[in-house]
């Protein structure tokens, strides 16, 4: 191994955000918090709790590494329950999607959850883009889930600076050919071909827009309605597709309103593929 090396003591600390709970056979509670770099053993039996720090504490982040202490502190509030109850996390589950339909003050129901990864840098934000940054989104557990129980001025642009730091999931495939990135050129080149840069222009795969929903969706209930662009980076992992979830598979957004969502009419039936097989690639 090379570069710096850290000695670290194991101590006694406090315990915030926990993210998993394991029984053993003693009866003793294994508590994990990645965000603390905390371990706590909670003793069924006699009711006691032992808390040991395995990473840098609170201070010693401040110090040496004061955007890392940040981001600890806005994913403890990613994970911190309003008063209802909920919190960031019940619907973003660690920063991704509980795959669920939720109505969050809208009159139906939408599709799964959007993942919270890998958006920095794409706002606007949510399916109409009406946010043009994350902190903006904290009057939904204010207003919608009754607010926190602990007043923090700093709420709002730590859980920015956590969610801003989170990646895309790393795409599945573990080896690149010849062959491979030969029809993934192919399909950048479908993908241009029918005009799809209009839209999702290069390098997020978003003009960061919003554009009138009847022009992909003609037969959209309200006209005066405008949705962001989603970029379509990380695409293979955020099914279902399009607002309303319809499309559970990237070939099925383009069956929507023939040739409403991109110039499917210029391609043949193999650079259809090799197109869904670059998007499936990003």
């Amino acid at each position: 191994l090379s570069g710096p090396v850290h000695e670290l003591s194991i101590q006694r600390a406090g315990l915030t955000a926990p993210h998993s709970a394991i029984q053993l056979n003693d009866d003793t509670f294994v508590l994990s918090s990645p965000s603390e770099g905390t371990i706590a053993l909670f003793h069924l039996g006699n009711q006691t709790t032992e808390l040991y720090q395995m990473g840098l504490g609170d201070d010693e982040l401040e110090t040496h590494y004061p955007m890392a202490r940040q981001r600890r502190e806005g994913e403890k509030a990613f994970y911190e329950a309003t008063r209802s109850g909920r919190s960031c996390q019940s619907c973003h589950f660690h920063g991704d999607s509980d795959h669920s339909v939720h109505n969050i003050g809208d009159l139906e129901l939408m599709p799964a959850t959007l993942s919270v990864r890998g958006i920095a840098g794409t706002s606007p934000y949510l399916r109409g883009g009406v946010y043009n940054r994350v902190r903006e989104l904290l009057h939904v557990p204010e207003e919608f889930f009754g607010g926190y129980f602990i007043t923090d001025p700093m709420r709002e642009s730590n859980i920015e600076h956590y969610v801003e730091s989170l990646g895309r999931p790393a795409n599945s495939v573990t080896q690149t050919t010849a062959s491979r990135l030969a029809r993934e050129s192919r399909g950048l080149e479908a993908f241009i071909k029918a005009q799809c840069t209009s839209c999702h222009s290069f390098p997020a795969f978003t003009d960061l827009s919003q554009h009138p929903a009847t022009r992909i969706f003609p037969s959209f209930p309200d006209p005066a309605l405008e949705l962001d662009t989603p970029s379509l980076i990380g695409l293979k992992t955020t099914a279902p597709y399009l607002f309303d979830g319809r499309a559970q598979k990237v070939s099925e957004v383009f069956q929507n309103d023939a040739d409403k969502h991109g110039q499917m009419a210029n391609l043949n039936d193999q650079e259809k593929a090799d197109l869904y097989f670059f998007l499936e690639s990003l």
